[in-house]
């Protein structure tokens, strides 16, 4: 069952480079470190991160939070996505508000061009969902 979707569009230009260095207070509170290792490795470093901060924004929104609440986005975590879809881990109050809402799963799909990336997230789960859980604690 569909619980929620969300999608987000980023505009290259919004993210600067210099933001998405390991040692910039940006890249630490919005990425986990294990994003950071993904992204060192892609060719592409600034791509990379202009996705997954669609990604996070695009997840968040099938959260189905108030807009302004406030949620570390490194407690949405976006992985891989090379040869397969990228998998969206939740941790402490994004898997919170993933487990109230009946959330098990989050379809995730990501897409860039030279100026934009953007993502879509569909929420599956409900109350008798078996779909694996997707939160990590």
């Amino acid at each position: 069952m569909v619980v929620g979707i969300g999608t987000d569009i980023v505009t290259k230009t919004e993210l600067r480079p210099e933001w998405l260095k390991p040692e910039d207070p940006f890249c630490h509170a919005t990425f986990t470190a294990r994003e950071q290792r993904e992204g060192a490795e892609r060719r592409d470093r600034h791509s990379y991160f202009c996705g997954r901060f669609a990604a996070k924004e695009a997840v968040f929104k099938t959260l189905g939070l108030p807009t302004d609440t406030r949620l570390p986005l490194r407690e949405i975590e976006i992985l891989g996505g090379d040869l397969s879809a990228p998998a969206v881990r939740l941790h402490a109050s994004a898997a919170e508000a993933a487990r109230r809402r009946g959330i098990r799963s989050i379809l995730l799909t990501l897409t860039h061009n030279a100026d934009y990336a953007v993502a879509f997230a569909l929420a599956q789960g409900g109350p008798n969902s078996n779909e694996e859980e997707l939160w990590q604690t």
